[in-house]
């Protein structure tokens, strides 16, 4: 949901097999511990990303952001496994397991910034609606959590197209 979350965790181990041969399910898994290990870490650079993205999922509505920070030690993985299927839009981390297997492996699998745009300036909206009215229905863009982003270099590639 957080643009700065997509840095937790560094980039996916490189592995044998290519990302896309790699099962959503396991690459979900993986990427909730990394969360995990980033949440409870003693660094608040690396645990407030993701005590953010927990807070905008709202798993525990009686604690502000502060009282989260503090009680980070006691966040389980099923704690961010539930807020992974909330940003996927999915009631209940249950539902998005028992989904995933019908899902396209880009719309499961969690991707980070690195791996999809070129280096430079990136178009981020807020929602799917606002990169709409602002670049039309011809882009492709990548989702994450509610927003989007736009990789920077289309624009250009758009206009040496023209």
């Amino acid at each position: 949901m957080h643009p700065h979350a997509s840095l937790v965790g560094g980039p996916f181990p490189a592995t044998s097999e290519s990302s896309a041969a790699v099962d959503p399910l396991d690459r979900l898994l993986q990427h909730a511990r990394r969360l995990h290990r980033a949440a409870r870490a003693a660094a608040i650079s690396t645990a407030m990303p993701v005590i953010r993205r927990v807070h905008a999922a709202g798993l525990f509505p009686d604690l502000g952001l502060a009282g989260l920070y503090r009680a980070r030690a006691s966040l389980q993985r099923k704690h961010l496994l539930r807020m992974l299927a909330i940003e996927a839009g999915y009631a209940s981390w249950e539902a998005y397991r028992a989904a995933l297997p019908a899902l396209a492996p880009d719309a499961c699998t969690p991707w980070l910034p690195s791996e999809s745009l070129s280096a430079g300036l990136n178009l981020w909206f807020s929602n799917e609606a606002e990169a709409r009215a602002a670049l039309g229905d011809g882009v492709r863009w990548l989702r994450f959590g509610t927003q989007v982003v736009v990789d920077g270099g289309w624009s250009e590639r758009r206009e040496v197209a023209a």
